[in-house]
């Protein structure tokens, strides 16, 4: 008795199917935009972080040959 009583207190409350399959369609339309978005979000920083890195390599190689060219130039010395 007890757990009927618990059973449909957690129940939620009897719709009509009509508005209930306008619910589910407008809760779809705004899940789907929700996970267009994240996933822009998602791809958009990917992307940035990629430049990044790439900008850094860059930057790396261009410091390291410079080092590399003085060092050979003060051995010539």
């Amino acid at each position: 008795m007890l757990a009927r009583r618990l059973s449909s207190f957690f129940k939620s409350p009897p719709t009509s199917k009509a508005s209930s399959a306008a619910k589910s369609v407008d809760e779809e339309k705004s899940k789907s935009f929700g996970r267009k978005a994240v996933s822009f979000v998602l791809i958009t920083v990917t992307g940035g972080v990629a430049l990044s890195a790439l900008d850094d390599l860059a930057i790396y190689h261009s410091c390291s040959r410079t080092i590399l060219l003085v060092v050979d130039a003060s051995e010539k010395r």
